[in-house]
């Protein structure tokens, strides 16, 4: 057990393979993070293998556990995002917590790789939508004449429904890997900042 606010771990048990391939283990009653090490505590037991023990004792601090508890945080919250279904597909995850956890999982499973890599280039391809907003407002408010103040409001909220609407096409679509995560990320701001360029280009 793991407690989030604390960063205490409860009976923890930790197992990698040591460098002559058998299987190490480490276990003990308690585990806290202090002054930058993983300090483990009451009843602790090393083990190679299943059966030899190497050592006993009642503390013991592990430098070699470099996993900081903000990363572990990391971990926790981008599994607990990945775990709601009815949310609306959105680029809402740090890129902090995104880096965390590709350096505990540099391999991750096809699903999780093509959700986790669109919400990245979802990071990166969000401030860009301020630039595709103006490139599509040049043409707009380059042509003279006098127009109905409705029109260019209704035209206004078009756009912002049309470009919503693809953005969360786009998301899902990469999300689930029928595109590319980067296509699935930069596909509004592709597709509008193409079309703004095309009309300005149209533009007398």
């Amino acid at each position: 057990m793991y407690d989030t606010e604390t960063h205490k771990m409860t009976q923890p048990l930790v197992a990698w393979v040591s460098t002559n391939g058998e299987m190490t283990l480490l276990s003990a009653s308690e585990a806290v993070w202090t002054n930058h090490n993983w300090v483990f505590s009451g009843n602790v037991v090393k083990t190679l293998g299943t059966t030899r023990v190497l050592s006993t004792t009642n503390d013991l601090v592990v430098p070699e556990f470099s996993e900081t508890p903000t990363e572990i945080q990391s971990d926790i919250k981008v599994n607990a995002f990945r775990s709601i279904t009815t949310k609306t597909h959105r680029a809402d995850i740090p890129l902090e917590d995104i880096v965390n956890f590709l350096r505990f999982h540099p391999n991750p499973d096809r699903k999780m790789r093509n959700w986790l890599f669109t919400k990245l280039h979802g990071r990166f391809a969000g401030p860009f939508t301020c630039l595709v907003a103006v490139i599509i407002a040049i043409p707009f408010s380059a042509r003279s004449g006098r127009r109905n103040v409705f029109v260019g409001v209704a035209a206004s909220i078009s756009i912002f429904f049309a470009y919503f609407v693809l953005q969360q096409v786009g998301l899902t679509f990469g999300e689930t890997g029928w595109i590319p995560p980067w296509l699935g990320a930069w596909l509004p701001n592709l597709f509008f900042g193409i079309g703004g360029f095309f009309l300005m280009s149209k533009v007398r």
